[in-house]
């Protein structure tokens, strides 16, 4: 599953489905676009507990799109793969569902 976030905060519903992604798929993405780049820093402690549960069946993988992290003063954390416009497009091709919030 791809999950593409916008928003700066993540709600409990929206945690919730991000959580049962994880339990429920092989490789769940998750991409920060937009004003989404402020919550891979504001939901850190939250990530780094989802990556923590990934393991050999249920892979997490985290991107933030760079161009609209430096637009918005945003620095990257080591815990996130930057990614372009051109990345992020080719990555909605390889899943069959995708959900944005």
């Amino acid at each position: 599953m791809l999950i593409n976030i916008t928003q700066a905060k993540l709600d409990t519903r929206q945690k919730t489905l991000i959580t049962a992604a994880l339990l429920h798929n092989a490789t769940t993405s998750i991409v920060f676009s937009g004003d989404g780049a402020y919550a891979h820093v504001v939901e850190q402690a939250f990530l780094a507990e989802c990556v923590s549960k990934s393991n050999a069946e249920s892979v997490l993988h985290v991107h933030v799109i760079k161009e609209d992290a430096t637009a918005r003063g945003v620095t990257l954390s080591q815990a996130v793969n930057p990614l372009d416009y051109q990345g992020f497009a080719a990555l909605t091709s390889t899943f069959n569902q995708m959900v944005t919030f």
